[in-house]
């Protein structure tokens, strides 16, 4: 046989470009995507292709997707809306105003102030212990303490002008313009969602997604609970009731006090914490609801069901709630029934022998728990129990905290305790 009269027939079809024309068969040479330098000189992030096109998008995308949170409605959305409700709960439209930047960053600093001027007066003394140093140990760091000042007022020569000097520059950094982190339609599309008074937008139950409910559904499934007359009463006069269970947390608080250092040589708590607790000040608890849509929509509302929750925070029941919750909670230790989160549960579940025969696993949910405990058996309970296992909690002291800053009662407001 002989040659071909045309040599490039040899030839692989594989060597022949889309134009037509060939190129050099070269070992590929191996870069990081990072590292790739153009003809030019500049380098680029990724390798160009329509392969690697398209999985930087689908990174992009994965990565616009994380953190974000799920969005139910049952009212249509428009795009930026749903970008906006999409960055979470936590998000913070920026760039802050200045005025409240100024007015915490005075706060702040003139609590250090106070305090490093309340060291320095402290430290003239001579024999005298740090401030802010416990002297009993034992003293739960739990509840709160009212601040003593035990040393004369004297101030550090300077401190007051450095202290100026530093707030001048930081409120010169904070007054530097920046772009703020959303876009005029979803800043647009933010002030419609608060001015809309026919929808309520609610954190689930369950999932911990964003829900834009119907103000009528919301509505509708609050008349539901509160149709319940054996749980929920209705009060003529709220302000007299605030402050009649007021008093009585006092009183609660004040006794409980008395009878644990009868002759004054032993208590569980200090003076400081007692006053600290009985200077609460205490509102109308607020009460809202949590769209369950882990469920099935209920045909009678509408809509999913709801759990109430009524908020704590600035109850005139709140001092007792932490003096109970502070003695109470090692006895939780005790209980073997108790689950602390799903990992707890599953490390049990994972210790639990096998099971053999006609053996099942179930779980089942009780319909409003807590309004259907008795509340006198169940006091009854917890005392007795307590009285049980008064020697485990004296044997073992609770933690101590490395710093403990102290505690004014005026430091929270009545609107740091509603529910946003």
């Amino acid at each position: 046989m002989g040659t071909p009269k045309n040599p490039e027939q040899n030839r692989s079809r594989k060597q022949i470009h889309r134009t037509g024309k060939y190129y050099r068969k070269e070992p590929m040479e191996i870069r990081s995507p990072q590292r790739e330098v153009s003809s030019r000189g500049r380098k680029r992030k990724h390798p160009m292709g329509p392969r690697n096109k398209r999985r930087r998008t689908v990174a992009k995308r994965k990565e616009w997707a994380t953190g974000l949170e799920l969005v139910v409605s049952e009212v249509p959305l428009t795009l930026s809306q749903r970008s906006v409700l999409s960055k979470g709960r936590s998000f913070v439209p920026g760039p802050p105003s200045l005025r409240p930047i100024s007015i915490n960053l005075a706060s702040s600093l003139e609590k250090l102030e106070n305090e490093i001027n309340t060291r320095f007066a402290a430290s003239l003394t001579p024999g005298s212990d740090p401030p802010f140093q416990r002297k009993n140990v034992n003293l739960p760091p739990q509840l709160p303490r009212m601040k003593m000042n035990k040393y004369q007022s004297k101030k550090l020569p300077g401190l007051r002008d450095q202290v100026k000097e530093i707030e001048t520059m930081i409120l010169k950094v904070c007054n530097k313009k920046t772009r703020p982190n959303l876009t005029k339609n979803e800043i647009t599309a933010l002030d419609e969602l608060k001015k809309n008074p026919d929808i309520v937008i609610k954190k689930a139950d369950k999932d911990g997604a964003l829900v834009v409910l119907r103000t009528e559904s919301y509505r509708a499934m609050g008349h539901a609970h509160l149709r319940d007359k054996q749980t929920y009463k209705h009060l003529l006069n709220p302000q007299e009731e605030l402050q009649r269970v007021q008093a009585e947390s006092k009183i609660l608080i004040t006794r409980f006090y008395n009878l644990d250092s009868p002759t004054g040589n032993r208590s569980s708590f200090s003076a400081g914490q007692r006053d600290a607790l009985l200077a609460h000040k205490a509102s109308i608890p607020h009460w809202y609801i949590l769209p369950k849509t882990h469920k099935k929509i209920d045909e009678e509302m509408g809509t999913w069901p709801g759990r109430p929750v009524l908020s704590g925070c600035c109850a005139p029941t709140r001092p007792v709630d932490r003096l109970l919750t502070t003695f109470l909670s090692p006895l939780l230790e005790l209980l073997p029934e108790r689950l602390q989160d799903t990992t707890h549960f599953l490390k049990k579940l994972k210790e639990t022998p096998r099971l053999e025969g006609d053996c099942y696993l179930f779980s089942f949910d009780i319909v409003s728990l807590y309004p259907s405990i008795p509340q006198e058996e169940a006091a009854w309970v917890v005392a007795n129990y307590y009285e049980k296992n008064f020697g485990y909690i004296q044997v073992k002291p609770p933690p101590q905290p490395e710093e403990e800053p102290p505690f004014l009662p005026g430091d929270r407001s009545e609107e740091d305790c509603r529910w946003p």
